[in-house]
């Protein structure tokens, strides 16, 4: 059974950033193709949590790489995926949970 997603402002307002900046650069066939995929993976983490890697164990946060410059970070509340951030692997590692 899948889990209900839910999507934190910050990955909400990420998401927006990095889908604008795809377009920008690509063009619109590639935003449509990049937003595909990351809402396909998002349901495969919805019905396999445990797909993601470990990255803040004590807080419960996996990570996910959708594509080589996109990852995107969850943690399992209940019976909720909440999607906590996207992170363009582009740019500062210190940066991907801020």
């Amino acid at each position: 059974m899948a889990l209900q997603v839910v999507v934190s402002k910050r990955a909400d307002k990420n998401l927006g950033k990095i889908l604008a900046y795809i377009h920008s650069e690509f063009g619109e066939s590639t935003t449509i193709k990049i937003t595909k995929k990351i809402f396909s993976c998002i349901e495969l983490i919805s019905e396999f949590p445990d797909v993601g890697t470990v990255e803040i164990k004590d807080k419960g946060i996996r990570g996910f790489l959708i594509k080589r410059q996109l990852k995107i970070f969850y943690r399992i509340e209940k019976n909720r995926l909440i999607i906590v951030n996207l992170f363009d692997t582009r740019q500062h590692p210190k940066k991907k949970l801020k």
